[in-house]
């Protein structure tokens, strides 16, 4: 027997214990749900960044008709861009191909189309309801925006796009617009590194 009554194995077996406690909470035991830096630990992926660009169509006394406002736009490399284009036109275009009334190249291959408080994702319009398009250069990239219902307010249109490459691209809209007015329904894109 040991001191005050306790056996060797006793000893042992409580220094052992005593040096695991220490350690272990020196270590870092039991784990935290912080983590070993005491930040929140997590599963999930970064958030990626996100911008956003707001475009209108308004009537432009200056030309005589409907112009998308602004027209040159810049956005990052890599990141998500929500493009909102909010419509006061309630002319309808003629478009040029069923195929024009596709959204491509946006997140999902859809858009948002918000009028009168009511939101819809859509991947398509019918053609007697097209206004105008965001089309970007080779038609990559392109979403339609709808008439305005007059008792409704403006409608406005929303979607994402993810650009990979740097560089200058023009858009526009490719349907026969008001009356086909040359040098208001466009602009340059310029995405940036």
């Amino acid at each position: 027997m040991g001191p005050r009554g306790w056996t060797g194995a006793a000893l042992v077996a409580a220094l052992v214990l005593v040096v695991v406690v220490t350690s272990s909470l020196t270590l870092g035991w039991p784990p935290s749900p912080l983590g070993a830096t005491g930040a929140a630990a997590s599963s999930l992926p970064p958030a990626t960044p996100t911008v956003y660009r707001n475009l209108t169509i308004s009537f432009a006394p200056s030309v005589g008709g409907f112009s998308y406002a602004p027209t040159e736009l810049e956005v990052p490399a890599h990141v998500a861009v929500v493009f909102t284009i909010t419509n006061d036109d309630p002319s309808v275009a003629t478009v040029p191909t069923p195929s024009d009334a596709q959204v491509r190249g946006t997140t999902n291959g859809a858009m948002v189309v918000t009028e009168g408080g009511v939101a819809t994702t859509l991947t398509a319009l019918p053609i007697d309801q097209i206004a105008h398009t965001f089309t970007i250069s080779d038609s990559y990239y392109q979403a339609n925006v709808p008439i305005l219902a007059a008792e409704n307010g403006p409608v406005q249109v929303s979607f994402t796009m993810v650009f990979d490459f740097p560089g200058a691209f023009a858009w526009g809209c490719v349907v026969l617009c008001d009356g086909g007015m040359p040098g208001t329904m466009y602009g340059s894109l310029t995405v940036v590194p």
